[in-house]
């Protein structure tokens, strides 16, 4: 793993979502200060959701699924990856102090690719193998309880 400083390109890329604690992507638009955000999910397939609203941090907050339901979070994994060099530039998984491990989970992922010279800030010291002009890919996995 790279330093934490990597997280900062991450930040840079935009904010997410679904409450997570760390870095992410940017939704599609807003509504009442919060995002939509596509997420693929295991056994929901495709489903869109409405985040917490950006102001709130650290939130554990459900995420209301688009056309009805909440998804209620209990681990996300951050996983940014360069690959043009194949090297994992930060990978980091936070689950919820109060997990609702007696519950039914499913996994849902978004990603974004991008070039990393367009997120990293101009003064980041890269790690050997590593360019600005690589192509990265930043994945947001969540692990959540669906509610109806």
């Amino acid at each position: 793993m790279l330093s934490r400083r990597y997280a900062a390109i991450a930040a840079t890329a935009a904010t997410l979502t679904l409450a997570m604690p760390a870095t992410a992507f940017a939704g599609e638009g807003t509504t009442g200060g919060r995002q939509t955000l596509q997420l693929d999910c295991a056994e929901a397939g495709s489903v869109t959701i409405l985040t917490t609203p950006a102001v709130v941090q650290d939130s554990w907050s459900d995420a209301q699924i688009v056309g009805g339901g909440h998804f209620v979070p209990v681990a996300f994994t951050y996983l940014a990856y360069d690959d043009t060099a194949g090297l994992t530039l930060d990978d980091e998984t936070v689950t919820h102090p109060s997990a609702h491990n007696q519950q039914s989970t499913t996994t849902c992922v978004t990603s974004q690719t991008a070039v990393l010279g367009d997120l990293a800030p101009p003064d980041v010291t890269l790690p050997s193998g590593v360019a600005a002009t690589d192509t990265v890919t930043l994945s947001f996995i969540a692990t959540v309880i669906v509610k109806p």
